[in-house]
């Protein structure tokens, strides 16, 4: 079985990822990041071991570097499994009339993770609202996107140029979505951004440190009305 993971929410790709490689206790687990060459994975997918070994193969953003194509999955054998895990939503109308096995899942980021980041800014009581309305499931991969738009909107307000920004991102920004976060970063200014960002970074320490029994969303409340209240 072949596994194709991608989407716009990476947070809830990778913990699909993580379900899955979880239901192969007995497998040896390679992994294989974007520094590995596609010999390398070929060689490991192909190598017949002296000990005959169960594996459970799994490939980050083999896709979106162009490390394989249409064929290469038909040539995988389907005794194998292989999870291909994208950062980002990618382009997967060539696989589609392959003959090899494959189970493709697209993450989409809720809709309210658009809404509430759109709405920061100084003195907007909109934020607020718009994060008492996330779900559980949503607020899981809500401290991801919150860090990664300020972070986006520091660099901004540095006026960094955007080819710089894509080199130091995680993944490309298309042009509208810059213009969008250089308009939203005039509106704030930079030392004020410094502080939330710095601020997140302390709240993601105490959670995960166990420091802290209050809520991602109760902490992020409080960091907002700290910084932003008019």
């Amino acid at each position: 079985m072949i596994h194709i993971l991608h989407g716009e929410d990476s947070i809830a790709s990778y913990n699909r990822l993580q379900l899955i490689l979880s239901n192969f206790q007995d497998f040896e687990k390679l992994k294989f990041d974007e520094k590995t060459t596609k010999d390398d994975f070929m060689m490991a997918l192909f190598t017949q071991d002296l000990i005959d070994v169960k594996k459970i193969v799994s490939c980050v953003s083999f896709i979106s570097l162009k490390k394989i194509d249409k064929e290469d999955l038909k040539n995988i054998p389907v005794e194998k499994t292989v999870i291909f895990w994208e950062k980002q939503k990618v382009n997967i109308k060539q696989f589609a009339s392959s003959q090899a096995k494959i189970q493709i899942e697209e993450f989409k980021t809720p809709p309210t993770i658009f809404y509430f980041l759109d709405s920061i800014s100084k003195g907007s009581k909109q934020s607020i609202s718009w994060l008492n309305k996330f779900t559980e499931d949503e607020t899981r991969s809500l401290f991801w996107h919150l860090t990664s738009r300020i972070y986006l909107m520091v660099l901004a307000k540095l006026k960094i140029p955007q080819h710089e920004v894509n080199a130091l991102n995680s993944r490309p920004i298309q042009e509208w979505q810059w213009n969008k976060i250089t308009s939203q970063a005039a509106n704030l200014d930079l030392a004020t951004l410094k502080k939330i960002f710095y601020g997140l970074l302390r709240i993601d320490y105490l959670i995960k440190s166990g420091k802290t029994n209050l809520q991602e969303k109760t902490l992020v409340s409080t960091l907002f009305l700290k910084y932003l209240s008019p």
